[in-house]
């Protein structure tokens, strides 16, 4: 009896040691497998870039046939960013403009292509909407684009905290 209790505390020891040895490193998630939240961010972000609407007219704040071309091709990719963030964060409108008339005009012009982008956004994308912070660069971000200074009157995505 004491022989067949031994085999079978010993059996049971190897057939546990087995499986343990049988579990792939291949299907574990393990935290280094993980891209870091600098990482998502920057990943993101990048996928944000190519949905920045670009083609205001010189002083232009406010554009519904600009915004409903963008709608219909970047609004279903641009939901599809929020499930992707990690905790903590949003999506930032930023609104931008040309060098032309000064840091005050061309804050107020980015500021106002902005709020104009993040009030359709919000009524566009609803609950989710909610989410989206503003901010406004003027002509801080100026940027020497093949398509001109015009490629300047443009309102961009970010993702931060």
């Amino acid at each position: 009896m004491r022989k067949s209790i031994n085999l079978l505390f010993i059996t049971l020891l190897l057939f546990s040691s087995f499986l343990i040895n049988c579990a792939s490193d291949e299907t574990k998630a393990t935290p280094r497998n993980l891209p870091s939240e600098d990482e998502i961010i920057k990943k993101l972000n990048r996928e944000l870039l190519e949905m920045q609407i670009q083609g205001f007219a010189g002083d232009q704040t406010v554009a519904p046939a600009l915004y409903n071309k963008w709608k219909s091709k970047w609004l279903e990719p641009f939901k599809a960013v929020y499930p992707k963030m990690p905790p903590g964060y949003k999506v930032y409108v930023c609104g931008n403009a040309d060098p032309h008339g000064g840091p005050a005009k061309t804050k107020r012009i980015a500021e106002g292509r902005a709020d104009f982008i993040k009030s359709r956004l919000t009524k566009d994308l609803g609950e989710i909407g909610k989410n989206l912070g503003k901010k406004n660069y003027g002509s801080e971000k100026y940027e020497e684009f093949k398509g001109g200074i015009s490629a300047n009157r443009r309102v961009e995505f970010e993702i931060g905290k």
